[in-house]
């Protein structure tokens, strides 16, 4: 799974949602998709404007985390038939 962490670098510089928003002219309701739990796509140039803005590399801004996936959990929920894992 990826992770973006958006909010907690901006928290950490203490920059706003609006003061970034503000400064890069990415409009405030996409910093606020990215930093939500439901955040699945970013735009290339959107990442290289909050890496260049926030002095970041990639791997600061988003990370792989794997995701493991109990197959009893699965099974008993009948979430998943066939499903390799």
């Amino acid at each position: 799974m990826i992770v973006f962490h958006l909010k907690n670098l901006l928290l950490d510089k203490e920059i706003s949602f609006e003061d970034i928003a503000k400064d890069t002219k990415i409009p405030l309701e996409e910093i606020l998709y990215l930093c939500s739990k439901h955040a699945n796509k970013i735009n290339f140039n959107t990442l290289n404007t909050l890496c260049h803005y926030l002095s970041v590399t990639t791997n600061e801004l988003l990370s792989y985390e794997f995701l493991r996936i109990d197959q009893n959990t699965l099974n008993q929920k009948g979430l998943v038939t066939g499903l390799l894992l």
